[in-house]
């Protein structure tokens, strides 16, 4: 279970990933989204964030767009999620 403080965060990596400006999840959407994009990443899948994102959010998203949507951000967020996933294995193992 992520704390707050993770939860905040990880909402701040979103929104700095997927370019939002103006949404509003709450706690449990945001530890959903964690919680399901966690779950492919553990399957070896590569998640779609944005879809993800968009699925337990429901609502409209505000986001910051120039000359089109630049997907090759979200590779950032998946190194880190990633990073994440295989910290928390190794301590399992411990």
């Amino acid at each position: 279970m992520l704390t707050i403080q993770q939860l905040d965060e990880f909402k701040k990596d979103i929104e700095k990933e997927l370019r939002i400006v103006k949404w509003a999840p709450t706690y449990i959407q945001i530890a959903d989204m964690h919680r399901r994009i966690m779950a492919v990443i553990n399957d070896n899948g590569t998640p779609n964030i944005r879809k993800i994102v968009n699925d337990v959010y429901g609502k409209p998203i505000t986001v910051f767009v120039t000359d089109g949507l630049d997907m090759s951000t979200e590779s950032t967020l998946l190194a880190k999620l990633r990073a994440q996933a295989q910290e928390r294995q190794q301590g399992d193992k411990k």
